[in-house]
This record gives C-alpha cells, structure tokens and sequence, in this order.
C-alpha cells in the first residue's frame, strides 16, 4: 500500500453535455412543454413505461439550480435552506449518480445525530 492519499472520484457534470442521452431527453422535454396543456396531456398518456420512467427519473430535468452540486473541484457541499427547499433530495440525488457513473466509490453521508 503506498503512503499516497486515496484518489477522488470525479463528480457528473451539473448538466448533460451535447450529444448524450440526458441532453436528448431534455430537448424532448422542451418540445413536450412548448406543447398545449391539452396536447401535453394527451402526449405523456401515450408513452411507454420505460419512456415515463426515463422522462421522471431524469432530475436534471427537475431540480432547481439550488439543488444541482456546484461545478469545480470541492470536498464539502453545503446546502443551508429551509424546510421543502429540496435539500435530501438533492442530496440523494447526487450520491445515485455518483454510484451509477462510479461503481466503488466512497461515499459518506453526515448528519447531525445517529437518528439523521
């Protein structure tokens, strides 16, 4: 074992890059919500389960600026809000990506008690 500190995973980009998945699906949602309430309705009835499943679990998609991690390199993240800003979900949010893109990484989570 070498005296050299653990490597850091390197975190998803805050928004899906040109060309990937994710920027496909957000440029059918901006197709999707040019659309009528009626047209967007009558859409949406019509998709697979797999495409809802797609659309719903994108949460780029989503979120709020406050609750996608800020861009560069950082070792804590902060979110100091009240309550219904999203914070866990945020948070959850963060740690699936990061477990989907980087199989076997460490990951800890803090709370302020055992009960958090």
């Amino acid at each position: 074992m070498s005296g050299a500190p653990p490597r850091r995973a390197k975190r998803p980009a805050k928004r899906p890059a040109g060309g990937t998945a994710e920027a496909s699906t957000a440029a059918y949602v901006e197709r999707i919500l040019a659309l009528s309430a009626e047209e967007r309705a009558e859409l949406l009835r019509g998709l697979s389960a797999p495409q809802r499943r797609t659309l719903n679990d994108a949460w780029f998609l989503w979120a709020h600026p406050g609750q996608l991690a800020p861009p560069g390199d950082w070792r804590v993240w902060l979110i100091r809000a009240g309550r219904g800003f999203g914070k866990t979900r945020a948070g959850a949010e963060w740690v699936s990506e990061i477990a989907r893109s980087m199989p076997g990484a460490r990951i800890a989570l803090v709370g302020a008690t055992i009960d958090d």
